[in-house]
């Protein structure tokens, strides 16, 4: 756990370092890197008994990927999903183009990945081939577990139609061409 979180730091240092001298390509990947470092040190935090390293170390992780948000072009939006009394966190990664209706991806986490995840596992691919992309932190998945508390729930359905709603309120998207994606418990 100590020496992931000091990996984090020192990744997260160099970003901010590289952010302060303009060089965003090398910001963007120190803050991924750092947000992997960090994302490593929850596992490692689940078998030291103290249950406070963990919201640390995602805090920590959640930091590092909300400052490389910015640097991606176009720039990953976050965006807040309607949800039973509550909203959402999520993420927008818009294609190349905003002057077109395009496919949609919607990817949806596990219990313990990360937005990076969804990410590498997806999003980047998608966004490439002309996608715009959407994943969000449902119940019992990320910003909601850690900040909000509603639990996992196995009727994702009641979960995924608001997202849907909401995608489909967004600008830009083409209501035929909506795919969605899940890894692990979210698949």
């Amino acid at each position: 756990y100590q020496a992931m979180v000091a990996a984090g730091n020192e990744a997260r240092a160099m970003a901010e370092d590289s952010a302060g001298g303009g060089h965003i390509e090398s910001a963007r990947q120190g803050y991924l890197w750092a947000n992997d470092f960090h994302d490593c040190a929850t596992y490692f935090a689940d078998g030291t008994g103290d249950p406070a390293r963990i919201a640390a170390a995602w805090q920590m992780m959640d930091g590092c990927w909300l400052k490389s948000l910015a640097l991606y072009d176009p720039p990953i939006e976050t965006v807040s999903i309607p949800y039973e009394g509550i909203a959402l966190r999520g993420f927008y990664l818009w294609g190349k183009s905003r002057k077109e209706r395009r496919p949609l991806l919607i990817l949806v986490n596990g219990s313990d990945g990360s937005a990076l995840d969804m990410w590498m596992l997806g999003a980047a691919g998608a966004v490439v081939r002309g996608y715009n992309g959407l994943t969000f932190d449902g119940p019992g998945q990320g910003y909601a577990l850690w900040k909000q508390g509603p639990s996992f729930r196995s009727d994702w359905e009641h979960v995924v139609t608001p997202v849907v709603d909401f995608a489909l309120s967004r600008p830009g998207v083409d209501p035929k061409r909506i795919a969605i994606q899940g890894i692990s418990q979210g698949g």
